[in-house]
Parts: structure tokens; sequence; C-alpha cells
């Protein structure tokens, strides 16, 4: 187990136990529901924040790729109208 799925567990254990602390459970049956539920959405949130880490690494790609795209069109064009640097052929 790693130390991510460490702070995951113990993430959910302190939020059951505020839930459980807070909701007032009474009975091992609801305690064990509250449980699950903590634990799902604990689980669901870690899939979204895995998700969203993807997804801006993405973009950020994304963006680089068309930086340099774009990069390499206009110092194409510079060298066909003879501007290398951006100064005039003569």
């Amino acid at each position: 187990m790693g130390s991510e799925e460490l702070a995951a567990n113990l993430f959910r254990i302190t939020q059951t136990e505020s839930r459980l602390k807070r909701d007032k459970v009474d009975t091992e049956k609801k305690a064990c529901d509250t449980h699950n539920k903590i634990g799902k959405t604990v689980r669901k949130a870690k899939i979204l924040i895995i998700f969203a880490i993807f997804i801006d690494y993405f973009y950020k790609v994304k963006l680089e790729i068309y930086r340099k795209i774009c990069y390499d069109k206009e110092h194409k064009g510079r060298e066909k109208d003879g501007k290398k640097d951006g100064t005039t052929k003569i």
C-alpha cells in the first residue's frame, strides 16, 4: 500500500468519524452504511482528482504543441519573405 492510498484511507476514516459524531449514529448498521457512503464518496473524489490532473496535463501538452506549430509557421513564413530574425532582405 502506497502513501497515496494510506492518505486516502486516513481521510476516509476521519470523515466517517466526523459524520458519525455529527449525525449521532447509534447503531452498527447505520455506522456501516455511513462508512460505506463515505468510502464511495472518497473513491469518486479520488477518481475526479486524477481525471482533472490528466485533463490539465493534456491541455498543457496540447497548448505547447499548438504554440510550436504556430511558431514554426511564423518562422517559415518569414524565411520565405526573406525576413529572417525580423530584418528585411535588400
